[in-house]
């Protein structure tokens, strides 16, 4: 009764919800999936000291399980903790060995490098940059299931320019059934790539989204006004 209770209350992001989960795990009836649920409902409610003390938990647990690597990640990337937010998609990816380890890796190397509004990039901010861009660039440039998510994240790299900007818009171009994301995609790297052609990204925009969903024009007015 308790378990579902918390489940239901979780859906809603109702804080009952971690109460619920803390009286199973008083009664030594937790279960690694509890614990990861609960963490997660923590994180998203900003309960961030008590998801801290759970993922430590897990990690000492379950070290190579890739659920509870993937939380240590979500946590440390809500805390601003960029550091262990990369080791940790390190250890998975060395882990998981494959094309989605490797897309995780690049897009928390890509988010970290971003530096803070009205601040100039660290040394350490460059290197994570570079490294991002060099793993995602063979995703995005490659049609795949990974390719659009690949592009976004890289059209929030301070480092793609030039040869890998040009690759990736031709890559993007080519598909057949664009979508909201792979347009603004394609908007952003070309204004990054050349600056004088921000016009014709924002005219690109309105014209492939104007029958878009709402939600779509919502993040292009979002970006067109920044």
């Amino acid at each position: 009764v308790l378990r579902n209770a918390a489940q239901i209350l979780a859906t809603e992001d109702i804080p009952d919800a971690l109460n619920f989960w803390q009286k199973i795990f008083q009664k030594g009836e937790g279960t690694v999936e509890d614990r990861v649920r609960y963490s997660t409902l923590a994180i998203r409610l900003r309960r961030f000291a008590l998801a801290k003390r759970e993922v430590e938990e897990l990690l000492k647990a379950e070290p190579k399980d890739p659920v509870v690597q993937r939380l240590a990640i979500q946590l440390a990337q809500a805390t601003g903790n960029w550091t262990e937010a990369i080791a940790e998609c390190r250890r998975l990816a060395a882990n998981e060995d494959n094309e989605v380890g490797r897309y995780n890796l690049g897009h928390t190397l890509v988010q970290a490098s971003k530096p803070e509004l009205g601040s100039q990039a660290t040394p350490e901010q460059v290197k994570w940059a570079e490294e991002g861009s060099r793993m995602l660039l063979p995703l995005a440039s490659t049609p795949g299931p990974l390719q659009s998510a690949a592009a976004s994240a890289l059209a929030d790299s301070v480092n793609l320019q030039g040869e890998a900007a040009r690759v990736v818009l031709e890559s993007l171009a080519k598909l057949t059934n664009k979508t909201a994301a792979d347009v603004l995609s394609m908007a952003v790297i070309q204004a990054k790539a050349d600056p004088a052609k921000a016009p014709d990204a924002a005219q690109m925009i309105v014209r492939e989204l104007a029958n878009s969903p709402l939600e779509s024009r919502l993040r292009a007015a979002e970006w067109l006004s920044s």
